[in-house]
């Protein structure tokens, strides 16, 4: 029981001290007061700089609305978010979204640069390969465009299949070492990947200091004139041939007729379920390459030659299933003529996708009916008379020759690249294109962990801001994961007990690094408001090993 008089103030110390031990090693509120400009008139009382550091860890731990950020900083140790304990309740809504406004006035392209050039050269990251993807960012609500200097919210193509909603697309770069971002890019909802990569790889060979890199990207790469402007500077690229180019189709009509010394380039174990068999690659350099000269690279996937058939077998069935259907409509209301059934056939497989494997016809069926002969009720002697009346029926033929066609196509996915034989065989190729996930890895996080959307904000200028933000957020949660499973091969540790009731994690991500010391409290026992006794929770089991593994002083979390 505790003497009268005595409080006791309990405050979260969760994870801030990793956090900010890697904030701290990219000296990011520094360069905020380096960058954000001077307010006009007296100094403010909180700087704007100790303000964006606030919202850039709430981003990492929270995700908080800016509303809700004043109460969500009450419930930490003020001096682990880098504020006074007098200036915690200057922290509101509305000084934040001021400090985004000034922010966004502010020299982001040099403060991005300066600190990605920081990042690079404290953390020692690869730059040999480079991955670029895009992804939209959904708003709703009226984004009227009044500052031409800022993005136009607006729609365009939705990645995630949402045209009914405006956007900005979100563009991002990583490493292939760790898949760390160093490059962002904001554009107007209606820009598409083809019309950005030139300008993204001449920001990139700036950044890395040369031109000499390998830059991985999807189909929309596969632009002549973006291709050899990336060679002729010096450039290398890796991506896909899409299906509207004539190489393609050239190909597949050439194994039709000749035979394919494919070549087993990599087994990978089964992603999914362990008890699937591993995925075999086999690659074969087309005979023929692209008109522009480049290598054209074929590859042959066990996994997705099975996804091919199934999908054609599946697809084959369900119209089966709805012609069928469609039979035993036909005479009924907008089905009676033939030009009714043909139509309404067509769609079937045109939804479905199967135009090109079945063939649908409409033939005419007589059908006999017993009409009642006169008026009246039905009775035994009530006369009947025959009327045949013509019905529409759809027959429909599979074809073979189609589908055997298409069956010697499956499981293929082509690749088209600059790089020469002599420093990329057919594997080589294979495994720079197939780290892409890894990005799109970062996307899922971004919209999931860390909850992007939806987007409170009214001012684009203040959106901008706060996704540049998110960006820093990102590569933090990145080198958090690269830095513990670089020091888990270093120590030969291949596994922490990170799960739930201890079990064994082989790939920790920074989500699952970060809700291990969640619970962390500080206790400080107050007597007329002066401390008397001050002490902490323990850490968590394998929270000491984890710190060590990240190369953070445990005595952080003893402040």
């Amino acid at each position: 029981m505790r003497p009268p008089g005595q409080t006791l103030e309990s405050l979260t110390i969760g994870p801030l001290p990793i956090v900010n031990h890697f904030l701290d090693q990219l000296k990011l509120r520094e360069l905020f007061c380096q960058m954000l400009p001077s307010r006009p008139g007296r100094r403010p009382i909180l700087p704007c700089a100790d303000a964006l550091c606030v919202l850039v860890r709430n981003m990492l731990l929270s995700r908080y609305p800016l509303y809700s950020i004043p109460d969500w900083t009450r419930t930490f140790v003020p001096e682990l978010l880098g504020i006074p304990p007098n200036q915690i309740d200057l922290l509101n809504d509305d000084r934040i979204g001021r400090c985004l406004d000034l922010f966004f006035a502010s020299d982001r392209a040099t403060f991005l640069t300066l600190f990605l050039t920081r990042m690079i050269k404290i953390f020692n990251l690869e730059l040999d390969v480079l991955h670029n993807d895009s992804t939209s960012i959904m708003f709703t609500g009226r984004y009227p465009r009044c500052n031409p200097a800022a993005l136009w919210i607006t729609n365009g193509h939705s990645k995630d299949h949402r045209p009914d909603l405006k956007q900005l697309i979100f563009e991002l770069t990583v490493t292939e070492d760790g898949a760390v971002p160093i490059l962002v890019a904001l554009h107007n909802g209606n820009v598409t990947d083809d019309q950005t990569h030139r300008q993204t790889w001449d920001r990139l060979r700036k950044l890395v200091g040369r031109p000499d890199f390998i830059y991985v990207a999807d189909c929309k790469l596969c632009v002549s004139d973006t291709m050899t402007s990336i060679t002729r500077n010096g450039g290398h690229f890796v991506t896909v041939l899409p299906a509207t180019r004539k190489e393609e189709k050239w190909f597949k009509e050439w194994i039709q007729t000749h035979p394919v010394s494919w070549e087993e380039v990599w087994k990978r174990p089964a992603v999914r379920r362990k008890n699937d068999p591993p995925d075999v690659f086999q690659g074969f350099e087309s005979p023929l390459p692209s008109a522009e000269g480049f290598r054209i690279l074929w590859y042959h996937s066990s996994a997705k030659h099975q996804r091919d058939q199934e999908y054609r077998q599946t697809r084959i069935r369900r119209t089966i299933v709805d012609l069928e259907f469609l039979n035993s409509r036909t005479g009924a209301y907008k089905l009676k003529t033939d030009e009714q059934v043909q139509r309404a056939a067509e769609k079937i497989v045109q939804d479905l996708g199967t135009k090109q494997w079945i063939e649908v016809t409409v033939v005419s069926t007589e059908k006999v009916e017993y009409q009642q002969a006169c008026p009246g009720r039905p009775g035994l002697q009530t006369p009947y008379r025959q009327v045949k009346k013509a019905r529409p029926q759809v027959k429909w033929r599979v074809r073979d020759e189609v589908v055997a066609w298409d069956a010697k196509t499956d499981g293929l996915f082509p690749l088209i690249t600059d790089v020469g034989k002599d420093r990329a065989d057919l594997k080589q190729v294979l495994l720079w294109y197939k780290y892409q996930p890894h990005l799109e890895k970062r996307f899922e996080q971004l919209k999931t962990v860390f909850n992007v959307r939806p987007v409170f904000l009214k001012k684009v200028e203040r959106v901008e801001s706060f996704l540049v933000l998110y960006f820093i957020t990102l590569i933090v949660e990145a080198l958090i994961e690269r830095q513990l499973r670089r020091g888990m091969k270093m120590a030969g540790v291949a596994e922490l007990p990170l799960y739930p009731e201890q079990r064994l994690c082989k790939a920790p991500t920074a989500e699952r690094i970060l809700e291990l010391f969640g619970g962390l409290r500080r206790h400080r026992l107050l007597q007329g408001g002066k401390e008397v006794a001050r002490f902490q929770d323990k850490l968590p089991t394998s929270g000491t090993e984890v710190l060590d593994l990240l190369g953070v002083n445990r005595e952080a979390f003893s402040e």
